[in-house]
């Protein structure tokens, strides 16, 4: 009779265990749902934070344009609840941030058992923009800013209206002696930039040509070469041409030395896109027609002191609503 009693009391135990067991369980499988539609609902507000500060870069209207679609495209259950451009944003200024917020319903399958159908969750995203502090993907062609500072083209460009008039610019070795050189009989118009210190071997030209250096690069002094386009490049240049690339390269403001010693004072970033180009014939001969483009790029936000060429990059800088001290 007694091990008939323990036996009993040992059945109610398990029970008792089991219902424990399946009811951690079940809140468990609710809060890994829940849990799996956060973060999919930060992915939505992040990616919809940076596409309406890209669309306030180019001076273009982000929370009319792409942040509802940039949520819903991320989270089909999804609903932009806010989306707020600061006022620079709206200005157009050279910097500014928006605040996007979405919000979902998570149903879930166990917890109405203890009364709790559903619950709703929110994420909120600040993405800001600027001038860029760094850039990656940069093509190794460095133009003096005394050159583009002083083109017609350069002066009557207005970005708002889209890119600026085709303009052609020379190698011009020689014509052009006193700018950005500090003295030194250096190219006038343009360099090749050793971006990664390699000595600027014809492989990594041509790589970086093609697909852009794949590393940060800050402005700073950095190491170049005075030689003139090379014909070797044309295949990669035509590609740029063909596929209407735009891409962006460095602003140097001095240089000093020559040849393969020369080093150029990065400042900024510009982006481009080629029309034409000539690597053959004279140095005089060798040039490249270009367009400006406003643009975002890869990179680093923000140099607040920077030169504004009409390049901006964008990052996630806040996910609180109040917290707009980054």
């Amino acid at each position: 009779m007694k091990r008939r009693r323990q036996r009993g009391a040992v059945a109610v135990m398990t029970s008792v265990s089991l219902i424990a067991i399946f009811a951690f369980t079940a809140i468990s499988v609710d809060l890994g749902n829940a849990w799996q539609n956060k973060r999919e609902l930060v992915n939505a507000s992040d990616a919809a934070a940076l596409a309406a500060a890209q669309e306030y870069a180019v001076l273009g209207n982000g929370c009319s344009s792409v942040a509802s679609l940039f949520v819903t495209s991320n989270k089909d259950d999804a609903a932009l609840t806010e989306c707020t451009p600061s006022e620079g944003a709206v200005n157009g200024d050279t910097s500014g941030h928006v605040l996007v917020t979405a919000e979902s319903t998570v149903d879930y399958a166990f917890a109405p058992v203890i009364g709790v159908d559903s619950s709703d969750i929110e994420s909120t995203t600040v993405a800001r923009y600027g001038i860029p502090k760094t850039a990656r993907g940069l093509r190794p062609f460095g133009l003096c800013s005394d050159t583009l500072f002083a083109m017609t083209e350069w002066q009557t460009w207005n970005r708002a209206a889209g890119p600026s008039a085709p303009a052609t610019i020379a190698y011009e070795k020689d014509s052009n002696p006193n700018a950005c050189n500090s003295g030194d009989p250096v190219p006038g118009n343009w360099a090749t930039m050793d971006f990664d210190l390699g000595g600027n071997s014809n492989a990594d030209i041509q790589n970086w040509t093609m697909n852009g250096y794949p590393d940060l690069v800050s402005p700073s002094m950095i190491p170049g070469d005075t030689g003139a386009f090379s014909p070797s490049l044309s295949v990669e240049l035509l590609s740029l041409e063909t596929n209407k690339t735009i891409f962006p390269i460095p602003i140097f403001r001095s240089a000093t030395d020559v040849g393969s010693n020369a080093q150029f004072e990065i400042i900024g970033f510009i982006a481009v896109r080629i029309i034409n180009f000539n690597t053959s014939g004279s140095q005089a001969q060798r040039s490249l027609t270009l367009e400006f483009h406003g643009a975002v790029i890869e990179g680093e936000c923000c140099d607040a002191g920077g030169v504004d060429t009409g390049v901006r990059v964008v990052q996630i800088c806040a996910v609180q609503k109040d917290d707009l001290s980054a």
